[in-house]
């Protein structure tokens, strides 16, 4: 399979103090956390359209299904956890399958 070029830069807690990682250029900790930075314009509108998707989805939900009484509020609320948990799955999936780890080299 050829190499694709990555999308995000998905940085752990291990390379917290390694040279070129974004921790060690600003001088913040890591304290825990995985970070996935997009690192080509693909990325980025990724990033958009799932910021929109999240915001959109749920209030479609809301303003026309539930306010219409197609959804009772149980079921509103059921199906925004449902979608919401879709889309995010679905993002970390195609962050997963483009990201790419700082490359190996001194600590």
């Amino acid at each position: 399979m050829a190499d694709r070029k990555p999308w995000f830069l998905v940085m752990t807690p291990e390379d917290a103090n390694r040279a070129g990682s974004e921790w060690v250029r600003i001088g913040a900790a890591s304290r825990g956390k995985v970070v996935a930075r997009p690192i080509a314009r693909e990325g980025w509108l990724v990033l958009l359209a799932f910021a929109l998707v999240l915001t959109i989805v749920p209030l479609a939900i809301w303003l026309a299904l539930f306010l219409a009484g197609v959804l009772s509020l149980t079921g509103a609320i059921v199906w925004t956890i449902i979608a919401v948990a879709a889309i995010v799955t679905g993002f970390v999936l195609l962050v997963q399958s483009r990201m790419t780890r700082l490359p190996p080299g001194s600590a």
